[in-house]
């Protein structure tokens, strides 16, 4: 198992990569209800900043290979993830979806929202498997948990 620095900094800069677009519209939600007093929140933004998704699960699953740990995790959940999304994209262009005015076809707006869904909880267990592998690689000392 290396635990070097390389592989605590892959550790901590892909969790942080993958778990940003989790937390970024809860905080702008939460600025939003200050502000309006109305909660939104964009449960697409992890598909939309798709790139940092991926370059953070990339870093993830190269401190797991390194680490021996968590690698089943992080490497489902984000292939899975990665996987529902692009058969959500492909399946609203090829239905026609990306193309119809909003509201026109419900049963392909479900399917995609539920594919879209999916991504985000893989992305979540992603993030959850990076903070589970920082909890290996940075211990607590005896007494301090």
């Amino acid at each position: 198992m290396k635990t070097n620095k390389l592989t605590k900094g892959l550790a901590i800069a892909g969790t942080i990569l993958v778990l940003l677009p989790v937390a970024l519209p809860l905080v702008f939600g939460l600025i939003h209800l200050a502000g309006a007093g109305e909660f939104l929140f964009d449960w697409l933004m992890p598909a939309e900043l798709g790139p940092v998704v991926a370059l953070g699960a990339a870093l993830l699953i190269w401190a797991a290979l390194r680490a021996k740990m968590y690698r089943r995790l992080i490497i489902l959940s984000i292939g899975i993830g990665l996987l529902l999304l692009v058969i959500g994209l492909n399946y609203a262009q090829t239905s026609g979806l990306a193309q119809s005015p909003e509201g026109t076809m419900p049963k392909a707006e479900a399917v995609v929202t539920a594919l879209v869904m999916l991504f985000d909880l893989g992305v979540l267990l992603t993030g959850v498997g990076g903070v589970l592998l920082l909890r290996k690689l940075f211990p607590l000392p005896p007494g301090e948990g």
